[in-house]
């Protein structure tokens, strides 16, 4: 990790269940750029590459989807660990989602905080170093 302050990407296009990932994760000392969508997400991508520690995504949401998106930033060479809430376990369960180490989490939303900030946390504490993510 590059940073001092881990720097989290948080796509879901629910205002409520974005906002709320937002407030927790900066209440427990994380960066957090918010996108209601995936191409949002995929801007701020861009434009903070090298700052962005961990993707938080939802799958199911208009425009460019959440498994877009892990498309998009796998060919990109991103080189992050993800994370993805949905409430849609069938569309989680019909894609091979495979992120840098291993299979990509899912928490099923409606999900506790505190499961959230157990595999925030073990997902930052495991992911690569920073230095490899080029495009």
């Amino acid at each position: 990790m590059g940073n001092a302050v881990p720097v989290i990407l948080v796509a879901d296009d629910d205002d409520g269940i974005r906002n709320l990932v937002a407030v927790f994760l900066e209440s427990g000392g994380y960066k957090v750029f918010k996108a209601c969508d995936g191409c949002e997400a995929l801007v701020l991508w861009k434009r903070h590459r090298m700052e962005i520690d961990l993707l938080i995504t939802d799958i199911e949401m208009p425009g460019m989807s959440g498994i877009e998106l892990i498309d998009q930033l796998k060919r990109s060479n991103a080189g992050i660990p993800m994370l993805i809430i949905s409430g849609s376990s069938a569309t989680v369960d019909a894609c091979d989602l495979i992120g840098v180490n291993g299979p990509i989490p899912v928490l099923a939303k409606p999900f506790d905080l505190r499961a959230l900030s157990q595999i925030v946390a073990a997902l930052i504490q495991a992911a690569p170093h920073r230095a490899s993510a080029v495009s």
